[in-house]
């Protein structure tokens, strides 16, 4: 992550010099002109800040992917793509189909699952007893050092999947279904086989529905997601994130709005897509604007296409913006 700027005010004193000359005439020095004044959104950190939101949103949907880990298929485009699925298997596979020959009285399931190294376990509490995931089910997950492989992640923490709801068949994926469900994590982190760690604690909801298959409707909504990265805390509050995947074309289209507590930005910004973005396959958004603002400054954010973008910094917030220079997506580093 590049250097963290804050907001830096300057305050240069005014001197005012008098003396008497010979003739009697007094004299003023006139005051030392100020640099305009710095908003916490400033050309050196518009950068990072655009990055951070853009890894708030990112990583909503890489939390999502948790429900592969319970064996409940992910919605649509995310299947193909789970960094949490396990090779060949996923915990209570086994179930679905299965009846036992005698029927279980009650109480939760608890499976402990395979990693490369370390485990996790997760409690299911099947609440109609029917070996199936259902509506009103609920699941705790517990991962003790738990590192795959692919995608070269260790976990450790715990995670709660609650609130699920489900009508049709979403496991098999058979059109019209809906799914919903809640995630909450407290301390769950993760680190990459460089060593980068991040830690997820807060929780957010998940709506999805489809009525032919070809175009997923898909929401992730929350009050308060906090992830520490290299030290750094940024919190997502009050946030709604809308996508829709149509197979159709192989495109797909995000619009999000909601806050964020920054360490960049030393305060709580806003942002808004004022265009949506547009995402082709499986590579970067093509198109789309995305408007970062703070109290005194902001930045937009303009997609060029799938490789570059356009940042637009109004550093005071009078409607001009003082410096625009662009980046590439490359350059965000959002893997």
């Amino acid at each position: 992550m590049s250097n963290i700027l804050i907001k830096l005010m300057l305050a240069l004193a005014v001197v005012t010099l008098s003396a008497c000359g010979s003739d009697g005439n007094d004299f003023t020095v006139a005051p030392t002109p100020q640099p305009p004044a710095q908003g916490a959104i400033t050309t050196d950190n518009a950068q990072d800040l655009t990055q951070d939101v853009l890894e708030g949103v990112t990583s909503l949907f890489d939390a999502t992917e948790m429900i592969n880990v319970i064996g409940l298929p992910l919605p649509g485009a995310f299947a193909a793509a789970s960094d949490f699925a396990v090779a060949g298997d996923t915990p209570f596979a086994r179930l679905y189909g299965f009846k036992p020959a005698v029927p279980r009285v009650g109480g939760p399931i608890v499976d402990t699952g395979d990693c490369d190294a370390g485990t996790y376990t997760s409690t299911w509490m099947d609440m109609d007893l029917n070996f199936q995931i259902t509506t009103g089910d609920t699941f705790d997950l517990v991962f003790d050092g738990c590192f795959w492989s692919d995608p070269g992640i260790t976990l450790v923490g715990d995670a709660a999947i609650t609130g699920i709801e489900i009508t049709g068949d979403v496991l098999g994926e058979i059109p019209p279904w809906t799914l919903a469900f809640t995630i909450d994590c407290e301390a769950l982190s993760g680190t990459d086989v460089d060593q980068f760690e991040a830690t997820m604690s807060g929780g957010f909801s998940l709506a999805a529905e489809t009525q032919n298959g070809l175009i997923i409707e898909l929401s992730l909504t929350g009050d308060s997601v906090s992830w520490i990265r290299s030290g750094d805390t940024d919190t997502l509050i009050d946030f709604v994130v809308d996508e829709i995947f149509d197979f159709n074309t192989m495109t797909a289209t995000l619009d999000a709005v909601g806050s964020l507590d920054s360490t960049v930005a030393g305060e709580t910004v806003t942002f808004e897509t004022m265009e949506s973005f547009v995402i082709i396959g499986e590579g970067e958004p093509s198109a789309g604007q995305l408007l970062i603002t703070a109290a005194d400054s902001s930045v937009l954010v303009s997609v060029i296409d799938n490789i570059s973008l356009e940042l637009s910094v109004d550093t005071d917030n009078d409607g001009v913006r003082e410096s625009t220079f662009n980046i590439t997506w490359e350059d965000l580093d959002l893997d």
